[in-house]
């Protein structure tokens, strides 16, 4: 079926470019531009391509410098593939992550990302079931190394975690054909030539008892931006799921199945309820937090915005 996706925040799935500033991005106030390496040698001169490696050597404005001796004037869609506006001309860094995208159609959320997502909201929905956890073995979901006590001469547990990949092997299955997952397929969504934006990202740590961002490890990061609106293909391969129910029973109990039996519709519910849920344990923890006011009262105001928006769908 054909679903449609709007994005409630901007959104960054990176291509694993990382673009350094005056060499691969100029700033221009609230611009930035992507460099365009033919803008550039049209500018510059096929037989001045030394100075330019060279200018990109010595680092700081040299580049800059280089493109002005050669008549530029600061207009950025003379050296730029592309211009995207600058969310937070305050911030100073240096680095660019680049927006996944298609050559063909433009910015893109992989339907893989989205089905991740989605995932974690399903996983959410199946682990708040306590009869659902209570027939799994809480030690399969778990790790530690075995340490003896030179006391007792006992095994005591060092280390002890919550295993990602026995969770996951024990909520939706140990192989590709035994996950409920499988039954769930989700397109790419594309949103064509949409303007992305440049968002600043800062890594908020916690110091001891109180909360701050890390110094020096902000970077850009293109983004799609809030609001933006694409559609694409989202399915639920009920046939395929009957089929292995009644082939496979031991493998399908009712419970693991249960997020895919009732449709898209009764999925998004789900998705809607983890997403909730999720948001408001982040207010309530936030809230007794120590964190510089005007930080915490801004993160606030998004998520009682977000638990709004959702719940009004």
């Amino acid at each position: 079926m054909k679903a449609t996706l709007t994005t409630l925040t901007p959104v960054h799935i990176g291509n694993g470019t990382t673009y350094n500033k005056n060499i691969d991005f100029i700033q221009s106030e609230n611009k930035i531009g992507i460099i365009d390496e033919k803008k550039v040698l049209n500018l510059i001169g096929t037989e001045n391509i030394n100075q330019w490696v060279s200018a990109i050597d010595k680092g700081g404005n040299e580049f800059i410098n280089l493109l002005k001796q050669r008549g530029w004037n600061n207009e950025l869609e003379h050296i730029s593939s592309r211009i995207c506006e600058l969310k937070n001309t305050k911030t100073k860094s240096t680095q660019l992550k680049e927006q996944y995208r298609t050559a063909i159609n433009g910015a893109c959320i992989p339907g893989s990302s989205l089905k991740g997502a989605i995932k974690t909201c399903i996983f959410d929905y199946l682990t708040s079931d306590d009869d659902f956890i209570n027939q799994r073995k809480i030690d399969d979901l778990k790790t530690w190394k075995d340490s003896k006590d030179f006391k007792t001469g006992n095994n005591i547990r060092k280390n002890e975690k919550w295993s990602d990949s026995k969770t996951d092997n024990k909520i939706f299955g140990k192989t590709a054909n035994e996950k409920s997952t499988r039954f769930l397929k989700i397109g790419d969504i594309h949103f064509g030539n949409i303007n992305t934006d440049i968002i600043n990202i800062g890594i908020l740590n916690k110091y001891y008892e109180k909360w701050d961002f890390k110094t020096g490890q902000q970077y850009y990061a293109e983004s799609i931006p809030s609001g933006a609106t694409a559609n694409f293909q989202m399915k639920i391969d009920t046939i395929l799921l009957v089929k292995n129910i009644e082939k496979y029973p031991s493998l399908w109990d009712s419970k693991k199945t249960e997020p895919f039996n009732n449709g898209v519709e009764n999925l998004c519910e789900i998705i809607n309820g983890s997403t909730i849920s999720s948001l408001n344990f982040e207010l309530a923890t936030l809230k007794n937090e120590n964190i510089d006011d005007n930080i915490k009262h801004t993160i606030i105001n998004i998520l009682k915005s977000l638990i709004l928006e959702i719940e009004n769908r």
